[in-house]
């Protein structure tokens, strides 16, 4: 078997080759190890976090600096700062001025969104680098702080979770126990659906003492088109798997897009009641591994769930007033957020390096000898994964798409009447209602 796995193997298909396996690099066997509670603040090992969105923040008006305040996170405060547009009276005007900022990691220097910032609003960078995941090991969360301190939007980048079962012959089951696991470099979560994630998301990340209050309507067109392409994606991989590894019985089960917007209130550490809206676009899939009786109890398989949120965007206030209030600006934001290649080009390299040494180590454990151009990481789920959230993107019909001056666009909610541009400063509001001397954008595609 081991000998198959080191034919020219897309990264791709990789999750399904490493659960088929069963195979992991010992941490003490060469293999660079990490902090497991480095992840995003959310694993099940820190449940009931609730420093991410301390209410506590709201009150003061914190820029949210602090380490401290996400579970693991580099230092903040790598966007550009609060938005200057000095020179113009804005309580003047009924609409919202935003400007083009570049959220960075503070880590690394990479770019990693292109994001609009409301005036006044400050914009902060947190990334994790280390993921215990193979395909995503490094993470982004971007920030925006009101500057009344009454609001915040928080934006977590793509990452993945497996949930795996053996079962012998039907008889007995053992389920992979939950958490990071080193030696497979996986993190294992129960698969959950987008809605089962969006409450698990907000009682790990945000308050245990939490109440759901409403749900959101999320575009169902587009969930179409994504789970489209999804299901056309995951088709041919088990095609390509079956391919590579000739004589293995591996069977697609089940394809899932789903997609979730929620509203919730919660209770902060002060006593205090805040609210908030989460959403989130989940897609899954289960392979069922059917083991050779030769080697194995007739009947064995082996049952593996591959999932992931493609985002997850938060927007919480201090009271309803504020939520009312600045919803609209958090919906642009959210709507033109746009993940820079710099980044994702440096998650993906890593994401090959770490692919490469864990074949490397299953070679050595072999006997064999590993040669790096056997495997082909031209291809990976975290790259199909950036299409799944430039689709979903692209395919939102609650929202018009405006041409920039430079040629690019930026995509407003349709709450929003008009769009003018100065440079790098955008006013979204009513016709006619901009400074003297902006520029009219116009609908384009």
């Amino acid at each position: 078997m081991k000998k198959r796995i080191l034919r020219k193997i897309p990264a791709a298909i990789l999750s399904t080759v490493l659960i088929m396996t069963g195979c992991g690099g010992d941490k003490d066997s060469g293999y660079e190890t990490y902090d497991l509670n480095g992840g995003s603040g959310y694993d099940t090992s820190v449940q009931g976090d609730t420093s991410g969105l301390d209410e506590g923040s709201f009150g003061s008006g914190t820029t949210y600096d602090d380490p401290e305040d996400y579970g693991g996170y580099g230092e903040g405060n790598g966007g550009a700062g609060a938005t200057d547009i000095s020179n113009i009276d804005t309580s003047a005007y009924s609409g919202t001025f935003f400007s083009w900022q570049t959220a960075t990691d503070p880590n690394r220097g990479y770019p990693v969104a292109d994001v609009i910032v409301p005036d006044g609003w400050t914009l902060n960078c947190l990334t994790d680098w280390n993921m215990i995941d193979m395909i995503n090991p490094a993470m982004a969360r971007i920030i925006l702080t009101s500057s009344d301190g009454r609001a915040m939007i928080q934006y977590d980048t793509t990452r993945d979770f497996a949930d795996e079962e053996s079962n012998v012959a039907n008889i007995a089951s053992e389920k992979h126990p939950e958490g990071p696991d080193e030696g497979r470099y996986a993190t294992f979560l129960e698969y959950k659906n987008a809605v089962d994630y969006v409450e698990y998301y907000i009682a790990n990340s945000i308050s245990q003492s939490y109440s759901m209050t409403g749900d959101g309507s999320m575009d169902e067109s587009a969930l179409t088109e994504v789970d489209d392409y999804w299901q056309q994606t995951c088709v041919l991989e088990n095609q390509q798997t079956q391919q590579l590894l000739r004589g293995s019985n591996i069977t697609l089960d089940w394809t899932e897009t789903s997609g979730s917007k929620r509203q919730f209130s919660y209770t902060g550490n002060d006593g205090g009641n805040y609210v908030g809206e989460t959403e989130t676009v989940v897609l899954g899939r289960q392979t069922t591994t059917h083991l050779p009786g030769s080697s194995h109890v007739a009947g064995s398989k082996i049952i593996n769930c591959y999932w992931f949120p493609v985002y997850v965007a938060t927007f919480t206030a201090y009271d309803d007033q504020a939520f009312n209030e600045y919803y609209d600006a958090y919906r642009a934001v959210l709507d033109n957020m746009k993940i820079r290649q710099e980044f994702l080009s440096a998650r993906n390299e890593y994401s090959n390096e770490l692919v490469e040494n864990y074949f490397r180590i299953m070679a050595e454990q072999s006997g064999q000898t590993f040669d790096p151009s056997q495997l082909d990481t031209g291809s990976s789920d975290s790259e199909t994964m950036d299409r799944v959230r430039e689709m979903w993107d692209d395919a939102i019909k609650d929202q018009t798409q405006y041409q920039t001056e430079d040629g690019g666009y930026v995509k407003v909610p349709t709450q929003y009447d008009a769009v003018y541009q100065n440079g790098d400063t955008l006013y979204l509001g009513t016709d006619g209602g901009a400074p003297d001397g902006w520029t009219k954008l116009y609908e384009g595609y």
